[in-house]
């Protein structure tokens, strides 16, 4: 039965140049995941798949906290939109995760609101709240912004610098 689910998922998957081989090991993973009622357990699920509602609401058991780093285009998602029912929603940037994040999907059916988003830098700060207690499931929606990864790189350079830790590797 899984063979068969995955020959006619093939036709539903991104190509973008991926391999024979590539496309045939997401269809068992997918397969193995979506058809085998997946019995979720873990505490963290992170997800980093150019695919389709892998994730169902329904798997997630309270006090899961979600990774969700592979929908970064308006036709990804990785997570059923199901979820953000009772979920905390935390993102790198509101705006660009409404639009083409793991959140658009949840935005554009009206399960949740935009301005129910909290950015990860104002939990930071203390002006947003994230997780209020053990049983909260919470998703992280990382759409990747290159200038904060390019400005924590620097901090990083810096601190090593600074406490003559880490090693310069020369590439």
């Amino acid at each position: 039965m899984e063979n068969a689910l995955c020959q006619h998922d093939k036709k539903n998957i991104p190509r973008n140049g991926w391999s024979y081989a590539t496309i045939n090991r997401w269809c068992e993973v997918y397969c193995q995941i979506r058809y085998s009622g997946c019995g979720i357990s873990g505490d963290i699920i992170v997800t980093v798949t150019p695919s389709a509602a892998l994730i169902q609401a329904d798997w997630v058991k309270p006090g899961t906290h979600i990774n969700a780093m592979g929908a970064d285009m308006p036709w990804k998602q990785e997570l059923d939109e199901n979820l953000y029912k009772t979920a905390v929603a935390v993102a790198d940037d509101r705006e660009q995760s409404a639009v083409s994040g793991e959140t658009q999907v949840a935005v554009q059916k009206n399960i949740l609101r935009k301005e129910c988003i909290a950015e990860i830098g104002d939990i930071l700060i203390g002006k947003a709240e994230g997780r209020t207690g053990n049983q909260d499931i919470t998703i992280f929606d990382s759409t990747g912004l290159a200038l904060r990864d390019l400005e924590t790189a620097a901090l990083v350079i810096e601190r090593s610098n600074n406490t003559e830790s880490g090693i310069l590797v020369k590439l």
